[in-house]
């Protein structure tokens, strides 16, 4: 995995299309994501971006924030007012040149992780933003829904559980653990005032002691 830390604060969010169809499944993705990032950089490098959002829309950490990813192209965008040392890189496990239409799974899963970040590293939304801001290339895609996507992260919150407002005290906790997959809901809901039973508190024992995420 990439050691070396990032030199700056973490001021913004970059998103690319990792140039995958969205036909492949979650492994395969991560398989080419794994082989592209060692073979452009080697060994040492676990993924260019630090997040991909898999077809399914899960999101894979492959470069925690704080180490270096270079998602901006090796030594590109250094100096400038957005680089490799001061942003995020997001992609979406799709081609966007393409494909043209982004399946609802993966733009939920961008959404939510896109809007956990901004609040973790407390980004303002302007600085959310496409990889050919950056530099010169069509990434995230011709086809990509920016417009749709960026009206999502405006929404006035992340949407969990439909049972599970904002408001709700125990909101930040139920996030927090939805978020490192150690406790989640399931088609009704996150359902927060119903009894555990012992098999789902073994589950939930059993993520923790396996490190969540």
């Amino acid at each position: 995995m990439n050691t070396r830390k990032i030199k700056g604060k973490i001021e913004y969010i970059v998103v690319h299309h990792a140039c995958i169809p969205q036909t492949y499944t979650d492994g395969t993705c991560e398989r080419i994501l794994s082989e592209e990032a060692k073979k452009l950089y080697g060994s040492d490098f676990g993924g260019l971006y630090n997040y991909t959002i898999l077809p399914s829309g899960t999101s894979k950490q492959l470069v925690p924030p704080g180490f270096y990813a270079p998602h901006c192209g090796f030594n590109q965008g250094e100096g400038s007012t957005i680089s490799n040392d001061n942003s995020i890189g997001i992609s979406v496990c799709a081609k966007m040149d393409t494909e043209k239409t982004l399946k609802p799974a993966i733009m939920s899963g961008l959404v939510n992780e896109v809007k956990w970040l901004m609040k973790q590293h407390q980004i303002p939304i302007e600085r959310v933003k496409k990889h050919s801001d950056i530099v010169a290339t069509n990434c995230p895609g011709t086809f990509f829904p920016w417009t749709e996507f960026i009206s999502k992260l405006k929404e006035d919150r992340m949407k969990l559980y439909p049972d599970v407002d904002e408001s709700r005290w125990s909101f930040q906790a139920i996030e927090y653990l939805t978020k490192l997959k150690i406790m989640t809901g399931d088609e009704k809901g996150f359902r927060p005032t119903e009894p555990c039973t012992r098999e789902e508190l073994a589950q939930v024992i059993y993520n923790v002691l396996k490190g969540g995420q």
